[in-house]
């Protein structure tokens, strides 16, 4: 991993434009209606799209997703960008955080938005993060385990001096937060045997006081945890408080961080398999769910593998309130279709108009709400 990841959430062809319509339609061959009943969630999720401009340069849009109504809506530019660099580097809340090198806020709008500009590091490690407020690099081989967290009151450094668990072992970093009170930092890795062997890892806790300059450390077994190129990542996975959601060898739930333990989520799980009952396996590609927000309580997954046929690949977005469906949206070639909190379909299946920048169209917020 020795490019430096910006924080994008999502690596496909997705679109966010207004849903015209409103009238429930059947659902559409090889989609499955839900078998019981589940009322509307009153929660808006924001994202952010991008369109092209001029040369190299393109504007990153803001939109809406209406649970309630199954709707989308699109208005402000929030910021114009260069090249491939169209997505925030972070997203918390009603902030994101820009690269100053390729990012311009667009003025005179009031978004709600706070747009923060900082300089991005052109620096060798192979792990370097971006965080609301703070910045994580190093690299997390056997040899020289060493990390440095960066805040605007200083730098703290994690080697394996303070770390004896970094001992031979292979460190990725899986996400990390700040405390509520910003006087310190939870990092969470994940760890695999100096010498490999399937199934076997490590989840690593670590939270920094600020106040102490000591560190505290706690470590689990987690079996099935993916490495090599499904590698939990702060681009994969969600941190709220003690759960860290991930993709596990074929399941999705969360690590319980203060149980150390995994809690498979069954009735998320089952939805998606639902879903798609006849869909086609990808033939270059493994499944993969990938958590890309949560909002309240509202979490939102996505799955960048969807295959038709050789020229139709698709994805989808899904919606749940706790483990309970609220709605998704079905990409297919060059159409997006909104399905409600019962699989149903709403309105006529759209024609995209986002372009694809740096392997995505579409971002979520990481964590927005009261955490």
């Amino acid at each position: 991993m020795m490019r430096k990841p910006r924080f994008t959430f999502l690596t496909a062809a997705l679109l966010l434009i207004l849903a015209a319509c409103s009238s429930i339609a059947p659902a559409p061959e090889g989609v499955k209606d839900n078998n019981e009943e589940h009322p509307p969630v009153q929660a808006e999720i924001p994202f952010l799209f991008y369109r092209a401009g001029d040369g190299d340069s393109g504007t990153a849009k803001l939109g809406t997703w209406d649970l309630s109504r199954s709707e989308l809506a699109y208005g402000d530019d929030l910021y114009s960008y260069k090249g491939d660099h169209a997505s925030p580097l972070y997203w918390s809340g009603t902030t994101l955080v820009l690269d100053r090198q390729n990012a311009v806020p667009v003025s005179g709008s009031d978004h709600g938005y706070t747009l923060q500009l900082t300089d991005v590091k052109q620096m060798p490690e192979e792990q370097e993060y971006v965080f609301k407020g703070f910045e994580v690099a190093g690299s997390g081989n056997e040899e020289n385990p060493e990390y440095t967290i960066q805040d605007q009151e200083g730098s703290y450094k994690l080697t394996q001096d303070e770390l004896p668990a970094f001992t031979d072992r292979r460190f990725y970093l899986a996400n990390a937060t700040a405390t509520k009170d910003n006087r310190g930092f939870r990092l969470v890795f994940t760890a695999a045997p100096k010498v490999f062997k399937p199934g076997e890892g490590w989840i690593v806790v670590v939270d920094y006081s600020k106040n102490s300059s000591t560190f505290a450390v706690k470590e689990f077994p987690a079996t099935g945890l993916p490495f090599g190129d499904m590698i939990v990542s702060p681009g994969n996975s969600i941190l709220d408080g003690d759960h860290l959601y991930v993709w596990r060898s074929r399941d999705f739930g969360y690590f319980d961080l203060k149980k150390e333990t995994f809690v498979t989520q069954s009735a998320i799980y089952k939805d998606i398999q639902d879903f798609l009952p006849d869909r086609k396996p990808n033939p270059n590609v493994d499944p993969q769910i990938i958590p890309v927000g949560l909002v309240g309580n509202v979490l939102l997954l996505y799955d960048p593998t969807l295959y038709f046929d050789e020229s139709t690949s698709g994805a989808v977005v899904y919606a749940y309130n706790g483990e309970t469906p609220a709605g998704k949206l079905l990409i297919k070639g060059g159409q997006l279709t909104v399905y409600d909190s019962n699989n149903k379909q709403v309105g006529e299946p759209q024609t995209f108009d986002s372009t694809l920048t740096g392997g995505e169209r579409f971002s979520f917020p990481k964590v927005m709400g009261d955490r």
